[in-house]
């Protein structure tokens, strides 16, 4: 399962959304204008910043649109 921890209007996060809408992947999104997201994500990977994807069965999480959507390629499982 992942999360996607995105920011309204940001064109990076729009990427990836573009991206897991090509692989057809199921994706939870969270909006870091949410005081929670913004909790969860800074507790996650250390920084509050979009787009920012966590891996639940990897526990592990990635910043940068590029990095994450090379990830997901590489190890997404279509939904």
């Amino acid at each position: 399962m992942y999360t996607l921890y995105v920011l309204t209007g940001c064109q990076y996060c729009a990427k990836v959304k573009q991206a897991i809408a090509r692989l057809n992947l199921a994706v939870e999104e969270k909006n870091i204008a949410d005081s929670t997201a913004a909790e969860e994500v800074e507790n996650l990977g250390g920084q509050l910043q979009a787009p920012y994807l966590y891996d639940h069965d990897a526990k592990m999480g990635l910043y940068g649109s590029e990095q994450i959507i090379r990830y997901l390629e590489e190890h997404a499982t279509k939904a």
